[in-house]
């Protein structure tokens, strides 16, 4: 790396905004598709219980489904915001269809009820990879989000990596997930630098890519 780009590089991390924790602008259009990605321990499920009081707190919800292995970080939000009986160990396969005819149903009938669905650390098999791609594509016209926590960007299905409203990016310590990213997303960005910003963030902080609006904008967020 020579002096300049160096120094440029340098200056990506100290000028970086702050992300300002607003979901709102998110879900204009009714829903959203939040990817949350990077290894264990790196603050994934404290960024995601953080993503429930927000949603609480914004309006923005008024049902959260909660597919997770272990609910133990969520369980405050949950309690206190939402109703804790749709916290499930696995994937609902069942609710899940339930739950999407009602939702055409409400809105036949002029109603609007949003929903969040949150996918972290569960078995994905073919029923739980199914709704994701159907969330991804349809969800805004059921007005149901979908917010996936994954150790690996490849992780994700490619339909939902492409139709994500924002990234929260911890690391990514894989070269074929840094090879994937840049692919899928090459004409935003110089991959570089956005790479020279996640490794270069504090502990515990995430590189956040809002891609709505036909760009990509890029903020620190301390999760």
């Amino acid at each position: 790396m020579d002096t300049e780009t160096g120094t440029f590089q340098r200056s990506l991390v100290t000028d970086l905004p702050t992300w300002d924790a607003d979901l709102r602008p998110l879900m204009e259009g009714n829903a959203c598709n939040l990817l949350i990605c990077g290894q264990r321990k790196v603050g994934k499920s404290y960024l995601t219980s953080r993503l429930l009081t927000m949603l609480a707190e914004q309006g923005l919800a008024d049902l959260v489904i909660l597919a997770c292995g272990g609910s133990g970080p969520y369980s405050k939000p949950m309690a206190k915001y939402f109703d804790p009986r749709f916290c499930f160990s696995e994937w609902p396969e069942d609710m899940f269809d339930v739950l999407w005819r009602q939702q055409g149903e409400l809105i036949a009938a002029g109603r609007k009820r949003s929903v969040v669905i949150i996918i972290d650390d569960i078995n994905m098999n073919s029923s739980a990879r199914d709704a994701i791609i159907t969330c991804a594509l349809r969800g805004r016209h059921r007005n149901i989000s979908l917010i996936q926590l994954c150790i690996s960007w490849t992780l994700a299905p490619k339909v939902y990596r492409r139709s994500v409203d924002a990234i929260f990016l911890f690391n990514l310590p894989l070269s074929s997930d840094k090879e994937c990213l840049s692919r899928e997303y090459s004409s935003f960005h110089s991959w570089e630098n956005t790479y020279f910003l996640i490794e270069n963030l504090e502990p515990h902080h995430c590189l956040v890519l809002v891609t709505i609006g036909g760009r990509v904008k890029m903020y620190d967020y301390i999760a």
